[in-house]
């Protein structure tokens, strides 16, 4: 969190558990904060100064990271792994600066290796090797897929978890019944 992260001290100040917002609104004021936090962690972090278009690439990427186009993430460690990344192939090229497409290249690089479960699920099912009927029905039988993370990010799909990796148990609620299922991690 962004409050852990800029100081060192929070975690021995503030000990009872809080509710503290991971993002927050993506207003003018607040993408100027979050840019000046971004450029200051370049300089903390002792990577290349980032040029413009870059801060701005990194802040469309908090966006999306929030989950929701008006908002920003205030998830830092997310955000400065696609820096140091973005830095790391500036300097392979022998920049000055960090550049927006190094910085969209750290995400879609981020983006591919965590697509490596989604592809492997996606083969499974294209194999018949998971099963998933999508017509009909049939007594006990629940298809259900699990993304465990309440916003998108490359890593959402690395806890995609099986069909038969949920636990379920039929509930009375009144005359209905109701399916409570959960995932097995």
């Amino acid at each position: 969190m962004m409050l852990q992260a800029l100081d060192p001290e929070f975690n021995k100040l503030f000990k009872i558990e809080a509710d503290v917002e991971d993002d927050l609104a993506r207003t003018a004021k607040n993408t100027r904060a979050l840019a000046r936090v971004v450029a200051g962690y370049a300089t903390t972090e002792n990577l290349k100064p980032m040029s413009a278009a870059a801060v701005a690439t990194v802040l469309d990427h908090a966006a999306r990271l929030s989950g929701d186009n008006t908002k920003l993430t205030l998830d830092l460690g997310a955000l400065t792994d696609v820096m140091r990344e973005a830095d790391y192939y500036a300097t392979a090229k022998g920049q000055d600066e960090i550049s927006d497409h190094d910085v969209q290249k750290a995400i879609d690089q981020a983006v591919h290796r965590a697509s490596r479960i989604q592809e492997q699920m996606q083969n499974a099912i294209a194999q018949k090797t998971i099963l998933i009927d999508t017509h009909g029905r049939a007594t006990g039988q629940i298809n259900a897929l699990a993304v465990v993370g309440r916003t998108w990010r490359p890593t959402s799909f690395k806890r995609c978890l099986d069909p038969e990796q949920l636990s379920c148990r039929a509930l009375c609620a009144g005359c209905a019944y109701v399916v409570a299922c959960q995932p097995c991690i």
